[in-house]
């Protein structure tokens, strides 16, 4: 006595929370999952015991040593108590209103079948004991054989049988398959221990035997006159033209005596090909489809209308077909929901942050889907990449606040010191993450060794960075807030609208000297994130350099002047190096620096640099740190992520004005299906609602948005040209 939207409610929510097990579904629920309110646990948990009032006298009944009959009474006084016939009762009401008397023949035989089965499992295993496991097993394999005759509910019928058992009356229309030599007649069985003497002495002595061949091969004719005079209206013969094994196999004399008899009857000849394609209902799809796609502009013939009423009335292939005749006659929906329902959606104010600037740029449909719908994926109680990236944030932004509560410095810091707090960092934030999901089984406890593995590895490249740097760690977890007065993140639209940006910077790192404060923008990414200019010129990458932005400004706000040095993904992660013959272990260690290397976008003045790493000049010409290599001349190398402080501005004006034609288009209601496409990139790469919006490049109007293929300096370029324009 669930109803449907409890069992939703109560289904979503054991998947987030890894409920299993009676011991679970005893205990009080408490643990808030996702974006509940907690004003629904109440409700939540009032689901839980009306279900529990339910099960838990079967689940009594069926615990420790119980015979077969027990477990069948407490199977039958569960339905019992359920009022399951009675329910199967009114289903057979509702069903004969409808006018589905399949139904009502298919529910009226339900409740005496499965009795009829219990009583079975009693009468043959009833003093049995048996685990509750095994009980199921049986149980379901009983459930999978029980049969169910349906005799259909009117006049028109379809009747199969063999020639020779089937009896038939009032035939209109006979359809007889298999009319291929050596099965019409059915040959005689040859052999066996009485001869043709032997046969004849014993029927002279009246035994009853069975007919000999001859008579075998009368009785064939007979029952084969039988059959063939009994339609009135038509008779169709078929034969194949090949056996299971592909050998030829021919016509039975009756398709040549008949063609004696009739001579102005031809024989109509499928093609091999179509044959082959019929054979099973996997390879027939292929027919199926074609026949689809002509269905817009010609009428099907009628071997095609035949196996589309089989697919449709088969519940394995039903909703298979629904989804090829959707796909077939689809176009593709409007571009645009119209300002005024973006205006509903969203408001005047949009409250944005870079993620969701991104998502537009990668294909304005899944913005609409993930922000104007609110469309997600369902919670599972796992451990995803995500958490791993979730836990690496959290643990890094701890144990930055313990260093600096316990007054250490990030550059003298000892060894010893760093693990301790990177460990105790680590036990806080893993003891009660995901509703304690990384103690949930054994692989996850793993994670939490691999996670301690990798962090540890991560705290010690951090450090070592610091320590070739002038730069010192300013601020972690720097948020800018909507209500926050900073240009940079509060964008006028026009029309009275608004975006008002939001974030949170992982470090900001800062450098000082008697006029200016120089900054460094730091995200940790758990993944292999590159930065990449031609994705920031197209709104795929905004993240750096609106962080930058915000960071500035807010520096900007004292009496020194702020300037940026640098924007930098780290990515998190602990690289496997091999160990070279006669290397040091210090050597090695300087690999694995290298491994560690932030990337992302220097400003290009030798003294900053010098300050970002300061061994560049005196130890080696390639960084271990910053994405900086210096040639013999002391230029910098192609490979080299160094541009000029007019630039890094002018990249800043783009990104804003990148950011303000996005907000715009989402304001005039922009919905179109438009993955970008970048090389091997697409959108569609891990969008999560490939499901929903149904792109496919051969139907008309679907395509990918193929951005420009360019290198860096043309970026550069056009950026600057923008910025000339913007100028104007």
């Amino acid at each position: 006595d669930v109803t449907s939207e409890e069992i939703d409610v109560l289904e979503n929510y054991c998947l987030a929370m890894g409920i299993r097990g009676y011991k679970k579904w005893s205990e009080k629920w408490i643990r808030i999952a996702g974006d509940m309110a907690p004003e629904d646990m109440e409700r939540m948990d009032y689901i839980r015991q009306k279900v529990m009032k339910e099960l838990t006298p079967f689940h009594n009944a069926v615990r420790g040593k119980v015979t077969v009959r027990q477990l069948v009474m407490a199977v039958y006084e569960a339905g019992a108590a359920r009022n399951i016939q009675q329910k199967l009762k009114e289903k057979e009401v509702i069903f004969e209103a409808q006018g589905r008397l399949d139904l009502v023949k298919e529910y009226a035989q339900i409740y005496e079948k499965i009795m009829s089965f219990l009583d079975k499992m009693v009468s043959v295993l009833g003093e049995e004991e048996m685990s509750f496991a095994d009980f199921q097993i049986i149980m379901e394999a009983g459930f999978m054989e029980t049969k169910i005759g349906i005799i259909p509910p009117s006049v028109d019928q379809v009747l199969i049988g063999d020639m020779e058992r089937t009896r038939l009356k009032n035939v209109k229309v006979l359809m007889f398959l298999g009319v291929n030599e050596g099965l019409i007649p059915k040959p005689a069985a040859g052999g066996g221990i009485l001869s043709e003497t032997d046969r004849e002495f014993l029927c002279a002595e009246h035994f009853q035997l069975k007919p000999s061949v001859k008579e075998a091969m009368y009785i064939q004719k007979f029952y084969l006159y039988l059959n063939l005079t009994k339609p009135s209206e038509k008779l169709y013969l078929s034969y194949s033209v090949s056996n299971s094994q592909g050998e030829v196999v021919g016509p039975a004399y009756l398709i040549h005596t008949l063609e004696k008899m009739y001579p102005v009857l031809q024989i109509e000849e499928e093609t091999e090909e179509l044959l082959d394609k019929l054979e099973t209902a996997e390879s027939a799809m292929e027919y199926l489809i074609d026949g689809l796609r002509l269905s817009a502009v010609q009428e099907p013939d009628s071997c095609w209308k035949e196996l589309y009423s089989w697919y449709v009335s088969h519940p394995k292939y039903a909703r298979r077909l629904f989804g090829l005749v959707d796909a077939t006659h689809k176009t593709k929906p409007e571009d645009s929901i119209g300002k005024s329902v973006a205006k509903a959606l969203y408001g005047n104010i949009l409250e944005n942050s870079a993620t969701r600037l991104e998502r537009f740029a990668a294909c304005a449909f899944a913005h609409f889907l993930q922000y104007g719908l609110k469309l997600r994926d369902r919670e599972h109680y796992e451990f995803t990449g995500m958490d791993l990236g979730n836990i690496v944030h959290a643990v890094l932004e701890l144990y930055a606040k313990k260093v600096s509560a316990y007054g250490y410095s990030w550059q003298e810091m000892e060894d010893q010191t760093r693990e301790a707090l990177i460990q105790e960092s680590m036990n806080e934030v893993i003891h009660d993450y995901g509703n304690t999901i990384l103690h949930s089984c054994a692989r996850n406890e793993y994670m939490i060794q691999r996670v301690r593995r990798i962090l540890s590895r991560t705290v010690w490249a951090l450090q070592e960075q610091v320590r070739r740097s002038d730069f010192m760690p300013n601020r972690f977890e720097v948020s800018f807030r909507m209500d926050e007065e900073l240009e940079s993140t509060n964008i006028d639209l026009g029309d009275e609208a608004k975006m008002k940006l939001h974030g949170r910077i992982d470090r900001v790192d800062t450098y000082e000297d008697e006029e200016q404060v120089f900054v460094k923008v730091m995200d940790y990414k758990s993944g292999a994130t590159t930065f990449d200019i031609v994705s920031v010129y197209h709104g795929l990458q905004l993240q750096l350099v609106l962080y930058m932005n915000a960071a500035v400004e807010l520096l900007d706000k004292g009496k020194k002047e702020a300037v940026p040095a640098g924007i930098f993904y780290y990515n998190v992660k602990d690289p496997m190096e091999d160990w070279k013959e006669g290397e040091s272990e210090d050597e090695l260690k300087m690999r694995i620096l290298k491994d560690l290397k932030v990337n992302g976008l220097v400003q290009e003045d030798m003294n900053v640099i010098h300050h970002l790493d300061r061994d560049i000049p005196d130890v080696t010409k390639d960084s271990l740190v910053i994405p900086i290599k210096l040639n013999k001349d002391g230029s910098f190398s192609a490979n080299s992520s160094a541009v000029s402080l007019e630039r890094m501005q002018k990249l800043s004006e783009h990104v804003t004005h990148k950011i303000q034609a996005i907000g715009k288009e989402i304001l005039d209601g922009n919905v179109a299906i438009n993955p970008y496409e970048k090389g091997t990139q697409t959108g569609c790469d891990y969008c999560p609602y490939q499901g929903i919006c149904g792109f496919d490049g051969k139907i008309p109007g679907y395509g990918y948005r193929r951005l420009d293929k360019m290198q860096p300096q043309d970026v550069w370029e056009k950026i600057e040209q923008e910025a000339a324009e913007y100028g104007r």
